[in-house]
């Protein structure tokens, strides 16, 4: 059995549908993930502008925990996050599929709002609305807590390490759907702007053959590839240390349609 440290769920950059969030949209193999991690982290926000950051989430039916030494392997109840996400820039929301749990005055582990995901099963989050004009720039760090209910112990830890930077209002946040009109949507960058890598991801409904293209100002083509998509998000590393500094676009096409995202190096 692979070892899961805890806690772990899946924070995914995605795409919006008639309802908040659709759970097991993004898919990676494994019994838990998380995507983006770290070094991927939340989109941008633009003062003024739309932001949408969605969460998913996947809870694995087992793990190991260490007591006393003994790696010993324990079942998942439920994996609990808090509704209250700390240092959320204004003019965000948070709404969740599941929906939130009410309160339940009292109990330490229900007095509070909050989202339960069993284990062996998924749930998704979406972060979203317009932080206002004025909001003071820079990054803000976000605190989730998440405590993990074990069938031999109890686990909560703070999610520390997640950004959403703000941005002024010439930033290029990231795009709204087009899966409503089409089969894939072209995601955007990150990071944006960006010196030497930057990573370009983008959803697609099935799995087939994109051309992505990056023309510089001129219209010209600086840069071709061919991407054979997954189900779900995709990602394309892309190695920028021999662009000029200016704006490019990005072009992704399939035999139908074409979408574009602006894209800057510093």
């Amino acid at each position: 059995m692979k070892k899961i440290f805890l806690p772990i769920f899946v924070l995914i950059s995605s795409i919006s549908f008639a309802q908040v969030c659709v759970p097991g949209t993004l898919t990676v193999p494994g019994k838990g993930y998380i995507i983006p991690d770290a070094a991927t982290n939340f989109n941008d926000a633009c003062v003024g502008q739309n932001y949408v950051q969605y969460v998913y989430i996947k809870v694995p039916k087992d793990t190991t925990v260490s007591l006393f030494g003994v790696t010993i392997p324990a079942t998942i109840d439920s994996f609990v996050i808090n509704r209250t996400i700390i240092g959320l820039p204004a003019g965000l929301i948070v709404e969740t599929v599941p929906n939130f749990k009410a309160p339940a005055p009292s109990n330490p582990k229900t007095n509070f709002e909050r989202l339960v995901v069993k284990g062996d099963s998924l749930a998704c989050i979406k972060i979203s609305g317009i932080v206002p004009t004025g909001t003071a720039l820079g990054a803000y760090n976000l605190n989730i807590n998440v405590r993990a209910y074990l069938n031999l112990l109890d686990s909560a830890m703070d999610m520390n390490y997640y950004v959403i930077n703000v941005k002024a209002n010439n930033c290029f946040p990231a795009s709204i759907s087009n899966l409503d009109k089409y089969s894939f949507d072209l995601i955007g960058n990150s990071p944006n702007p960006f010196t030497g890598n930057t990573t370009i991801s983008f959803q697609a409904n099935n799995t087939t053959n994109y051309d992505l293209k990056i023309m510089n100002a001129m219209g010209a083509v600086v840069y071709s590839e061919k991407v054979k998509s997954q189900l779900g998000m995709n990602y394309v590393n892309i190695n920028g240390s021999q662009f000029s500094a200016g704006m490019y676009m990005i072009v992704l096409s399939d035999d139908k349609n074409r979408l574009t995202q602006k894209m800057l190096v510093k």
